[in-house]
This record gives C-alpha cells, sequence and structure tokens, in this order.
C-alpha cells in the first residue's frame, strides 16, 4: 500500500460556470404609473377612513378598537414608504 500513491491531476482547475449576470430592475412607478396611483389612492382612502372612523366613535363615547388604530398607522407608514422610495 506504500508504494500506490493516488494522483490527482484535477488540482489548479477552475470551475467553468459563468458569473451570474446583474439584472437591472426598475421600479413601479417608472414601469406602472396607473399602479402606483392605484394604490397610493387605496392607502390614502384608508387613512382618512381609518381618521374619520376614529373621530365618529371618540364622539359617540365608544371605545376605538386597538385593530383601527393599527390599520391607521399602518396605512400611514405604507403612504410614506411609497412616497419616499426612490
Amino acid at each position: 500500500m506504500l508504494g500506490n500513491k493516488e494522483t490527482n491531476t484535477d488540482w489548479g482547475k477552475t470551475n467553468e460556470t459563468p458569473a451570474p449576470q446583474r439584472v437591472e430592475t426598475k421600479l413601479i412607478t417608472s414601469t406602472n404609473k396607473s399602479f402606483y396611483t392605484t394604490v397610493a389612492f387605496a392607502l390614502a382612502a384608508t387613512t382618512i377612513l381609518t381618521v374619520i372612523g376614529s373621530f365618529a366613535l371618540a364622539i359617540l363615547g365608544k371605545e376605538i378598537p386597538s385593530a383601527l388604530i393599527a390599520l391607521g398607522s399602518v396605512s400611514v407608514g405604507a403612504l410614506a414608504s411609497l412616497f419616499t422610495n426612490k
């Protein structure tokens, strides 16, 4: 066994797999304006309806559900990130 040595001739060879190509992406605002506008109006409507609903419940003396507060907060955050995305 000592005299039977295996030699590896593949040392130093590189993998011939090509490097991945960079894919150019475009923001939704530059490719589909109507979708962007629809989402912006839907988020704005959700925010406005949440504020109106909260005021109405407060005037009626009823407790404002935490889900309504969460919905308003999320819609405001999504609307802000929609306008600040560059």
